[in-house]
């Protein structure tokens, strides 16, 4: 079929929690903003965060760091209502 995807990602996740936001390189990107959420490239790895929590995506080793910030429990959920 043309245009599908033929190869499968394997990605391992860690999930740590954190009280203290944590600092996005200072070699990144521009940030593109969505929601509110910020994405952020630096140095090979993807880095999503809300100013509080973050979420690094390495996809050239299948690696990915999601750390949540304690007041990650109080936020709502997105809406696809829009």
């Amino acid at each position: 079929m043309k245009g599908s995807i033929s190869t499968s990602v394997h990605i391992e996740l860690k999930f740590t929690t954190a009280d203290a936001p944590l600092d996005i390189p200072l070699s990144a990107s521009v940030p593109f903003y969505c929601y509110d959420l910020s994405i952020y490239e630096a140095d090979g790895q993807v880095y999503l965060t809300d100013g509080l929590s973050i979420f690094q995506l390495g996809p050239q080793t299948g690696t990915g760091h999601v750390t949540l910030h304690g007041s990650f429990k109080e936020k709502p959920p997105l809406s696809n209502s829009k």
